[in-house]
């Protein structure tokens, strides 16, 4: 009975630790983020929508690292409306606040991410996303990087190659649809 109530006593103490870290974060995010980028962190708000010279970012698909998103809320972007936050929140809280975002779910439409590839991506990568070797272009189908490095690839495109940055012209729900589709495709689960 002793080492019931020790063990239960231990796990009691844990959940109200993690339970007040996952709080912390939604009520910062709903404080601080929810004007921009929305309750469900689509960006789709009246102000949202209308920052320059983009749209709030769509905060669900995951092509961010952890660390990418600490950078982020601590010091903003350049030419966005993002502003830093490290003045105002301690490490503490942008984590809290980066781990309620990373729980945000977002269903990819890899029927969209196809389409966006064609339009852009493949008179360099080919329409079947296997790339042009003339071109210096990859094998996007083969490829070994992960999904964060992939849309570090698309948004920011790479030096010394002509692979240029698509960051102003494609919205996070883009990048994560476009790779949606390619490792559907990757692992022959599309029916075309």
């Amino acid at each position: 009975m002793r080492l019931l109530l020790v063990l239960a006593i231990s796990v009691l103490s844990f959940v109200p630790n993690s339970f007040a870290t996952d709080h912390e974060g939604k009520q910062l995010y709903h404080r601080d983020c929810v004007v921009c980028h929305g309750a469900d962190g689509s960006g789709q708000t009246a102000l949202g929508k209308k920052l320059k010279p983009r749209p709030a970012a769509d905060l669900r698909p995951k092509i961010l690292s952890r660390s990418e998103m600490i950078q982020t809320i601590r010091s903003g972007r350049e030419r966005t409306g993002m502003h830093g936050h490290a003045e105002r929140l301690s490490d503490a809280q942008i984590h809290a606040l980066v781990e309620y975002v990373l729980s945000f779910p977002f269903k990819a439409d890899p029927v969209s991410g196809k389409q966006v590839f064609q339009r852009l991506c493949s008179r360099c990568h080919g329409v079947d996303a296997r790339g042009k070797p003339q071109l210096g272009a990859p094998n996007l189908i083969l490829s070994e990087l992960s999904d964060i490095e992939l849309a570090k690839s698309i948004r920011n495109g790479h030096e010394q190659t002509i692979m240029g940055p698509f960051k102003s012209e494609l919205s996070n729900a883009d990048i994560g649809n476009i790779i949606a589709w390619l490792r559907l495709k990757r692992y022959g689960l599309l029916t075309e």
